[in-house]
């Protein structure tokens, strides 16, 4: 084997390597788009035979039908492939496709049955027969590319030699892929080329990006309107709290990303927003279980594919999570076959959006008949026939016996998804795309009666013609493009009906049609339908196999395509979308035959602008200049050259620190000894594609010719390229060389995404990741108390990836984007302007700003117009170091600005030699006398023009001019320049054995210079450590720098501060806020917050349809406190406590209780001790006086128990004040009890006496004998042991205790002797009125006594006054709270009291003691003085 030659397999897109496809099946959405440079392989190879040859083995179409005109068809009749181990020591197998997929199968009978149709018909293309290649891609976003290749440049094994090897595209147009992602892949890979694509189902939004995808057509609505509707649907139910699940693909992700655009607009809250693909992890999937389980929001958005839905649909139904309302788009919501899996009835009311219904006549019959099929290619018939009817065609050697297939099984009788036709609306999006083409042919051919078959056809005249059609079908549908490629956005609103026997129905309530004006799109008829609730960049697949030379039967041409790198075909408006593509362009050459016997070069040449001759050759790749002249091509001629404009000062100083470097090495006796280090530098002018162009040439070499006897194949002509400046580019030339393992050390692209090894494994940096600076970012915006803030990124990778990785962190930190806007510099006026319109009604004073410095150039002059100041701004080291940005704001907008800069740096000699641009002059004198006329604004040759400019002598002294060319604020970028080359040479030091000299014979090869470089681990001669992590990034290490102008006017880049990423968590921010100056000059740290910080005592209430940021202070509720500032909920108090005035503390409750010291308790006590002192006197005069008449007559045994019980019931009520004790409950009740029955039992007992006496008057009466005094204590001792016993009971049983009343007054408890029992209470209370009642019975009939001798009317009356009292007493107690019920209680006892003791008594005393005369026994019988 030569070791010239660089020998190795090439796994193309249909040969899956194991290691890869699994990742591939992972996640095959992120797959990138390397695999297309593998083909490039044979671009940079010299033929071995003279004869133009392909790489690889062929690929034949599945099915193909001559015709007159080829159309291709990309579909996925397998959806997987077996894995298969392979060494990398032998050829590849062949992809082997597994798991037919019926749906595809449907997808082509739709298109065979159109162009049998088109070729059936009078009127339509009369004379042209339409034929058709169809290949399969298995699913494989890298099969699909390859198969599209395929179409377009033909499968011939060998040519003729005369034969040239460009020649025209096989197929006109290519209908597919059914999915975004594939569609997207291959519609960059045959864009450039202008052949048309026609997908019936790739919905992404982002297909409509005609830079991106200027091939790309549809006949499905994009997404971009579907995700809109499917929010306005949302809101239009007035469900603002969901969540929202999607396919990890670009179908999802793009359609989520506008929906949830649209939803934040219309004030729609996602609680959660998961992503997953159907072969993720299990545990992955469960996590979105978990998430959906134990969330609030009862809608689900579901942007998922009918195939995610499918393992969605088994998880949710395993774990048994039912009876939420789906909201879904049209990939699964008219799928009968989602519907038929689902049977516990998880999606039953699932309303959604679908492609309104449609029928072509004939087709339904057509699809069912599937002898086309058996016409066009035995082996997928009978794989098809064998999977539909479960049978086999021929038994198989093992020994399980299966049914044979006859061949004439009926397929009416089947039922699957291949017989349902619930997609026959994706089934006539293929037929209109059919007969779109066909009436484009039909125009271009002049086709009347017949057609002129003579005319040559381009793939640019067909797509020029499809864009403009507008016809109708068969049916009456209308069918045209807009400028977009896309259709009239039109769905039907379906509801998933559930019927009582069988499966659910697809409804249609409502209809959205985008043609109509913006309040009449939306329709929908809410009462015809139940609902169960209320309220990415494509990236292809890469294999890499080491195959000998014996496996290539077919070479690539060495030509260029010049097409393909000329501004004629990428204008200015690509920009960094379009770095991927020209890959794509560049395999034309490698599917093309050879006109000549030798490899030669197709396009322009391209010339180092500098270069050096050296033992070992380093490529630069600079931006000399910035910009390009736009040129318009009319495709008749060939393409100007790339004009490029605008001298880029900056990449001039990197470019003399990478010569400074080489020049310090090469004159170095430490490292490389006797080894000199040459270098070819090459003028990217800030575009994209001539970056990508200008690396290949770097590694293929730039020969006109080459010799007969040379090889196609050669080693890189280059070890190593430094560059690129930007992320984009480098992104691009990193996916172009990765795969070749050609080392890339960029000085200045910071975007996160390069240091992912598996798209760019050849990239490495001596910058920090940004995504080391997007979090130090967050974190210091979250050290500063900035909560609301806006954000403005570069519409770029460098941008656009910081800005999400920023946006990440800043949410797991708590701050809120009041809004996030991106730019690029070449964006028209009117968006830039929209973004000054966001910033000026904003209410956020801090504007974190991921930026080029260029971009900030354009936005800074915005600020400036409509002088916009005062905004804080936070800043990336892609201009927070930069004192050009800082020279050109004149109104001082972004003075106080903080941000983060790479540390600053010191080489010396580095300025010096830096200054001397003269050797410039010995490389490349044309750029040279640009670069000096632009820096002493003169010129070496006057101009024809009438204007007098300054003739430069070449003397001028470069230390007098201040531009940004001298400027040395970027040394820290100048020293990564230095660092990459030392990087490279410590590398080769290695490799070649260096000691006091080098082996030169060691053969080179990029690979172990990569992996030496990921090795290595130096120190510059200023002391600094070089060496790269896993990932090819250094250490991330961050100046905090802040702007402040002196009273000079002086800008100085303060360090304030440092993020070391290498530190423990807590110590990787240092902040000395103190030094810092503010915007305005202010020294006071400016506050960003949408509300203040709720302080304490109050809690965090979240605004309606608002970030989190944005919140109310809500104060805290009585009983509940929050003690600390932003608290999220207040705690309530426990149950002895009570908040305070303020609600920042809990304080004891007071306990209440009707207490002596207080005046009700006073008062009480007193009017107790005066009854029975009032008591105590009655009996005093009933002692003195108990000889008398009156006193015998009123049975005075009997009178003075009355009067011991009464002083009793006086003194029981001082039992019911003081706090309750165990003693005390007990006592108050049952001693209220007993007395007052005692005292009831002795007035019924001188009640029944005087009834008695009364009785016995009369003749023959003698009942006294029954009722004499043992009768009479008998009784009172009766009557009282019953409420003794009831008292023991209640008291053995469930006894009165003391407790805290905590419900009655919220700051307050009340201690009050619960009852217990209260059974026994009443009973007690009830045995008590039941005394009253028979006493009152008895005294009311004996209210006939004589006048003289009131006794029972006395008795009535206080018996009365006690009944009424306790009648009151009943809801007076009930009612009463706290205290005031045992007060209520006392008053009873005391008013009853008083009552007995003055109705019965106090007339007596009067008697005895004022009325004297009348206290006589012949009074007492009434025989005084008659009336």
């Amino acid at each position: 084997m030569s070791p010239s030659t660089i020998n190795v397999y090439v796994m193309l897109p249909g040969d899956l390597s194991p290691s890869l496809s699994k990742r591939s099946r992972m996640k095959q959405p992120e797959q990138g788009w390397v695999f297309l440079l593998l083909l490039l392989l044979a671009y940079f190879s010299h033929a071995e035979e003279q004869l133009c040859t392909h790489i690889g083995d062929p690929e034949f179409p599945q099915l193909l039908k001559d015709g007159d005109i080829m159309l291709g068809g990309v579909f996925s009749f397998h959806v997987s492939w077996n894995e298969v181990e392979t060494l990398y020591e032998e050829k590849p197998p062949h992809l082997q496709c597994t798991s037919l997929n019926f749906r595809e199968f449907q997808m082509l009978q739709a298109m065979l049955f159109t162009i049998e149709e088109i070729n059936n018909s009078s009127d339509l293309l009369p004379g042209i027969y339409l034929g058709c290649k169809i290949y399969d891609t298995c699913g494989s976003i890298a099969r699909s590319i390859k198969v599209s290749l395929a179409l377009v440049n033909g499968n011939a094994n060998v040519s003729a030699t005369s034969e040239a090897c460009a020649r025209p595209a096989q197929v006109q147009a290519i209908m597919g892929e059914a999915s975004s992602s594939p569609s997207m892949a291959i519609a960059t890979v045959i864009g450039p080329f202008s052949v048309p694509l026609i997908s019936q189902f790739s919905t992404c939004a982002c297909l409509s990006d005609k830079s991106k995808y200027p091939s790309f057509l549809r006949t499905i609505p994009s997404d971009y309107y579907q995700s809109r509707v499917l929010a306005q649907l949302v809101k239009h139910f007035g469900w603002t709290w969901i969540g929202a699940i999607r396919t990890n693909d670009d179908y999802g992700n793009n359609g989520m990303a506008t929906f949830t655009e649209t939803a934040e607009q219309l004030g729609i809250c996602l609680e959660y927003s998961l992503s997953f693909f159907r072969t993720d992890p299990w545990d992955k999937i469960q996590k979105i279980i978990e998430t959906v389980r134990s969330s609030t929001s009862t809608v689900i958005v579901a942007f998922i594919s009918d195939a995610d839905m499918d393992v969605l649909l088994k998880e949710f139904s395993r774990a048994n999570l039912t009876g939420y309302q789906w909201v879904g788009t049209e990939a699964w919501i008219f799928d009968f076959q989602s519907a038929s899996r689902d049977n516990k009835r998880i999606l039953d009311g699932a309303i959604g959006l679908s492609i309104p219904k449609a029928n072509v006549s004939g087709l339904k019959e057509f699809i069912l008949d599937v002898k086309p099929l058996y016409l066009t290619s035995n082996d997928l018939f009978v794989e098809f026939w064998e999977a539909l009817f479960s049978c086999k065609v021929k038994q198989s050697e093992a020994g399980e016996t299966q049914r044979l297939c006859t061949g004439h099984e009926n397929l009416t009788g089947v039922e699957n998804s291949f017989t349902d036709m619930s997609l026959m609306p994706m089934l006539s999006n293929m037929y209109k795309g059919v007969y779109a083409v066909a009436h484009a042919l039909h125009n271009i051919l002049g086709c009347n009666k017949a057609c002129n078959n003579k005319l040559p056809l381009d793939p640019l005249t067909i797509l020029q013609h499809i864009k403009r059609i507008h016809f109708k079908t068969k049916e009456g549908e209308e069918v045209y493009f807009d400028e977009n490629g896309d259709p009239a956005a039109k769905y039907e609103i379906i509801n998933w009906q559930p019927r009582e026997n069988g499966p659910v129905s697809f409804v249609s309530v409502g209809l959205y049609d985008a043609s109509l004006p913006a309040d009449e799109q939306m329709n929908v008829q809410e009462k015809a339908f139940p609902l169960p609730h209320p309220a990415q960049e494509v990236k292809a697949t890469l294999f890499i196999h080491y195959i000998s030379s014996e496996y290539i039967k077919y070479k690539y041409s060495c030509r260029f395509l010049n097409k393909v790198l000329s501004p004629g075909t990428m204008s200015a408006g690509w920009r960094p979308e379009w770095r991927l593509k020209l890959f794509c362009l560049l395999l034309a050459s490698s599917l093309s035959l050879a006109e000549e016997q030798t490899c030669t070069h197709r396009g322009d040449l391209e010339d180092a602008q500098l270069i050096k001759k050296g033992d070992i050759m380093l490529g630069g790749v600079f931006s000399f200049h910035s910009s390009w002249r736009n040129s318009q091509d009319d495709y008749e001629q060939k393409p100007r050259q790339l004009q490029c404009t605008s001298l880029n000062f900056r990449d001039f100083q990197f470019a003399q620190a990478m010569l400074f470097a080489i020049e310090e090495i090469n004159n170095s006796s430490d490292l490389l000894p006797g080894v000199t280090l040459g270098y070819k530098m090459y003028d990217a002018c800030g575009f994209i594609a001539r970056s990508v162009k200008v690396a290949l040439t770097l590694l293929n070499g730039n020969d006109i010719e080459a010799l007969p006897a040379d090889a196609c194949t050669r080693p890189a002509q280059v070890q190593v390229i430094m560059g690129e400046t930007s992320s984009s580019p480098s992104a691009a030339i990193a996916t172009a060389v990765g795969p070749f393992h050609i080392p890339m050390i960029s000085h200045f692209s910071t975007c996160a995404c390069l240091s992912d090894k598996t798209k760019y494994p050849s990239f490495l940096r001596t910058i920090p990741s940004d995504y080391y600076q997007s979090r130090a970012l967050a974190h210091l915006v979250k050290h500063l108390g900035w909560t609301w803030i806006g954000a403005v990124r570069s519409n770029d990778d460098y941008g656009n990836n910081g800005m999400a990785t920023f946006t990440d962190t800043a949410e797991q930190l708590g701050i809120c984007l009041e809004y996030s806007v991106s730019f690029f510099r070449t964006d028209p006026p009117d968006k830039i302007h929209k973004i000054i319109e966001v910033i000026k009604s904003s209410n956020s004073k801090v504007v974190v700003a991921f930026l080029s410095h260029m971009d900030l150039d354009v936005l800074l002059n915005e600020f400036s117009v409509n002088n916009l100041t005062g905004y804080q701004w936070v800043g990336t080291e892609g201009w927070m170091f930069d004192s050009q940005i800082a020279a050109m704001d004149k109104n001082r907008i972004l003075d106080g600005a903080i941000g983060l800069s790479i540390p600053k740096a010191h080489v010396s000699g580095l300025r010096e030699f830096m200054f001397n641009v003269k050797p410039l002059n010995s490389s490349n004198s044309e750029l040279f006398t640009q670069l000096w006329e632009a820096l002493f604004s003169c010129k070496f040759k006057q101009s024809n023009s009438a204007e007098i400019q300054k003739k430069c002598t070449g003397e001028e002294d470069i230390t007098t001019v201040e531009n940004s060319f001298t400027d040395m604020s970027l040394m820290p970028i100048f020293y990564n320049v230095y660092k990459g080359v030392y990087a490279v040479a410590h590398a080769l030091h290695e490799i070649l054995n260096c000691n006091k000299t080098c082996d030169i014979n060691v053969q080179l090869d990029p690979y172990t210079i990569l992996q030496h470089l990921q090795r290595i681990h130096f120190k510059t001669k200023e002391g600094d450590e070089v060496y790269f992590n896993e990932n090819g990034d250094p250490p991330a290490k961050y100046e905090i720098i802040n702007w402040q102008r002196s009273d000079h006017g002086i800008l100085n880049f303060a360090a304030v501060g440092l993020y070391d990423a290498s530190l423990p968590a807590d110590k990787q921010l240092n902040v000395k806020i103190g030094s810092i100056v503010w915007a305005k000059n202010s020294l006071q740290l400016p506050v960003s917050v949408c509300s203040e910080k709720c302080p304490p005592g109050t809690q965090k209430v979240l605004q309606k349809g608002r970030p989190v940021c944005c919140f109310d202070c809500i104060r805290c509720a009585e009983g509940e406190i929050s003690n600390s500032t932003d608290s999220v909920t207040c705690v309530r108090c426990p149950l002895e406590s009570w908040s305070n005035e303020n609600r920042t503390a809990c304080i004891k409750k007071e306990a209440e209780f009707l207490s002596y010291k207080e005046i009700m308790g006073s008062l009480l006590t007193a009017a107790s001790l005066f009854g029975t002192c009032v008591t105590v006197a009655v009996a005093v005069i009933f002692i003195k006086y108990r000889k008398t008449p009156l006193v015998r007559a009123n049975n005075s045994e009997l009178s003075f128990l009355l009067l011991f019980s009464l002083k009793l019931c006086f003194l029981c009520s001082l039992t019911f004040i003081g706090q309750p004790s165990e003693w005390s409950c007990m006592l108050r009740h049952t001693a209220f009890g007993i007395t007052f029955v005692l005292c009831i039992s002795c007035v019924l007992g001188k009640t029944i006496v005087v009834l008695m006496a009364f009785k016995a008057t009369l003749p023959g009466r003698n009942v006294m004998k029954w009722f004499g005094p043992t009768q009479q204590r008998v009784s009172v001792l009766g009557f009282t042991l019953i409420q003794v016993i009831i008292c023991i009971l209640w008291l053995s049983i469930s006894p009165p205790f003391p407790s805290k009343n905590f419900k009655e007054f919220k700051d307050k408890i009340i201690l009050e002797c619960s009852l217990g029992s209260a059974v026994g209470f009443w009973a007690v209370l009830g045995y008590i009125g039941l005394l009253a009642m028979l006493c009152f019975i008895c005294a009311f009939l004996a209210r006939k006594l004589p006048d003289n001798f009131n006794e029972a009317k006395f008795i009535t009356f206080s018996m009365l006054i006690f009944c009424a009292v306790w009648i009151t007493f009943i809801p007076a107690y009930v009612s009463s709270p706290g205290k005031f019920s045992v007060a209520v209680e006392i008053f009873a006892i005391l008013a009853s009291s008083f009552g007995l003791l003055f109705c019965i008594f106090i007339p007596k005393c009067y008697i005895m003691l004022l009325k004297p005369e009348k206290n006589t026994k012949k009074n007492m019988m009434g025989k005084g003085a008659p009336k």
